[in-house]
């Protein structure tokens, strides 16, 4: 996983909970990450050490993961899709904007990462304008 990623749940924690909220949790997993050293953005970082992130957070807070994984991709959109607004301008709903991530960016980003694993979006198609 890009450390972009990793930034960004820690601004999140940081923004929502607090600063020692984040620092409490971090120094709840710091041991068991496989990182030790500071993700940076373009860096590439195993999942097991976001996950293991996360799943603190929600131990330490108290709330439900579900909860937790809806307002972080919330809080993630604006920023990724300021990164891309060529890309994403010119959508006006979301679903055609999500299935481009899935069916072009993400192919894009396996070509230009050897080890790149973007996440595999499991969707149902429903309606013209709903997944």
């Amino acid at each position: 996983m890009k450390g972009e990623i990793f930034n960004l749940l820690e601004n999140f924690i940081v923004d929502r909970f607090g600063v020692e909220t984040f620092e409490r949790i971090f120094e709840q997993v710091h041991e068991k990450l496989v990182t030790k050293e500071p993700f940076i953005g373009p860096g590439t970082y195993p999942d097991q050490d976001f996950l293991q992130i996360v799943s603190a957070t929600v131990s330490d807070l108290g709330i439900p993961l579900s909860t937790a994984v809806f307002e972080f991709g919330r809080y993630c959109f604006a920023p990724l899709a300021a990164k891309l607004p060529h890309h994403t301008a010119k959508f006006l709903h979301p679903k055609p904007l999500i299935l481009s991530i899935h069916d072009v960016i993400h192919v894009e980003v396996k070509k230009l990462y050897e080890f790149a694993e973007p996440p595999d979006f499991i969707y149902e198609d429903i309606a013209p304008d709903k997944l």
